[in-house]
């Protein structure tokens, strides 16, 4: 009964982990919308993941939401990105990468930021782009 009692209160320790982490997330995918070098797409995506292991409703209230429901949506349906957010991520990462340049960074750090800039765009441009009209609300009836 002990260990019963035991599990189930790790449980409910572990749910609000998620929770927590699910918020934060959500957060982070927020401040990503206006700081050009926070990704918003992957950190909705974690919180969605987050949320629905914490069993709670943000997951529901993320995938049927007006602005970030969309690319949830299309994620979970086709596993793709649309072309405007890979153009977006490119354009972000370069011009971070131009301003840490123009403020006079270090060779050594540039050269690494370049290294990682360039796997993670790979990465972003591997990923298969959205067919138009997937994961839109008007589609989805």
């Amino acid at each position: 009964m002990t260990s019963m009692l035991m599990s189930y209160r790790e449980w409910g320790v572990r749910k609000r982990a998620y929770l927590l982490c699910a918020w934060l997330c959500l957060a982070l995918a927020a401040a990503g919308a206006f700081l050009p070098l926070l990704p918003t797409t992957p950190f909705l995506l974690c919180s969605v993941w987050l949320s629905v292991k914490a069993d709670s409703g943000l997951a529901h209230w993320l995938v049927n939401h007006r602005r970030f429901g969309p690319p949830i949506r299309r994620w979970q349906s086709e596993r793709t990105l649309a072309r405007s957010t890979k153009w977006l991520a490119t354009a972000m990462i370069t011009a971070n990468w131009l301003l840490l340049w123009v403020l006079g960074a270090s060779l050594p750090l540039l050269a690494a930021l370049a290294a990682g800039f360039c796997a993670a765009l790979a990465m972003i441009w591997r990923i298969p782009t959205t067919r138009p009209g997937v994961g839109t609300r008007e589609n989805e009836a």
